[in-house]
């Protein structure tokens, strides 16, 4: 298991240094609410302009099988520092030694306040993670949970600084849980769980942007084990559209193997 996580961390480092390669383009822009995160879109300290809606795929590869994810994600401000949103999807998910299932994932309801604009953009917020997805297939938790969070955003040309600290409150789950949200006989106990993430945002000519980001949480539930990944990706900005891709690599046992990420946002 050492030498798989090993390799996974020089396969993260390549794969970073192949994205961030100069190609020649020069900066032709500033960095707004547009040029986000892949995997931490909710913990950043900025709020969007306008109303985001995006679909995304999200495929899993663990030791105790697979998972994939197909969504969306709608966000959008009541006020000019009030940004509210919900993230969905549909899931399927195939556990070694059984059937594979399909169904609807939990859903997320969030909201955050920007505080303050400068000399860093900081702001405050809150997830509440609901219910929608059946426990006894893996898709959810049967709980509702809560997750509390500060986040800060800062430019430093020509890259942008993104970091978010909190805690998730995981309630205990009728069903076990095994890595991976897996359900197995028995019952999960369920703990507080701390997160802590940060990120770099490049900008590269008009329309390319690269992003490399880790996040790590600490275990969620008794037996399991914390969360730590690393996640290189790019963005490429259209008219009307924004196409994202990234490769998120597990460096602990409480983190998938790897994940594929994908996903498209109309431009308002």
């Amino acid at each position: 298991m050492i030498s798989t996580r090993l390799g996974a961390q020089a396969s993260a480092w390549m794969v970073t240094l192949a994205l961030f390669l100069p190609g020649g383009a020069a900066l032709a822009r500033e960095v707004d609410s547009d040029d986000r995160l892949l995997t931490q879109f909710i913990q950043d300290g900025e709020v969007v302009a306008h109303p985001w809606l995006e679909g995304h795929i999200n495929f899993q590869g663990w030791d105790e099988g697979d998972r994939a994810a197909l969504g969306g994600l709608l966000a959008f401000t009541l006020a000019s520092d009030f940004e509210v949103g919900v993230s969905f999807a549909g899931m399927w998910v195939d556990p070694d030694g059984t059937g594979s299932d399909e169904g609807f994932s939990d859903t997320q309801v969030f909201g955050k306040v920007r505080l303050i604009e400068k000399p860093v953009v900081l702001s405050v917020g809150t997830v509440i993670s609901l219910p929608t997805g059946d426990e006894e297939d893996g898709m959810g938790t049967g709980e509702v949970e809560m997750e509390f969070f500060g986040a800060l955003r800062k430019v430093y040309r020509p890259m942008t600084l993104v970091a978010n600290a909190g805690f998730r409150v995981n309630q205990d789950a009728d069903v076990h849980l095994a890595q991976g949200g897996f359900p197995r006989d028995g019952e999960t106990e369920g703990k507080v769980s701390g997160r802590l993430g940060a990120g770099l945002i490049f900008l590269h000519g008009e329309r390319w942007s690269y992003q490399a980001e880790l996040s790590f949480e600490t275990k969620r539930y008794e037996g399991h084990d914390s969360d730590l990944r690393f996640t290189p990706g790019v963005s490429f900005r259209g008219e009307h559209a924004i196409l994202r891709a990234g490769l998120s690599l597990g460096l602990t046992d409480g983190a998938p193997d790897y994940a594929l990420l994908g996903s498209a946002v109309l431009r308002f």
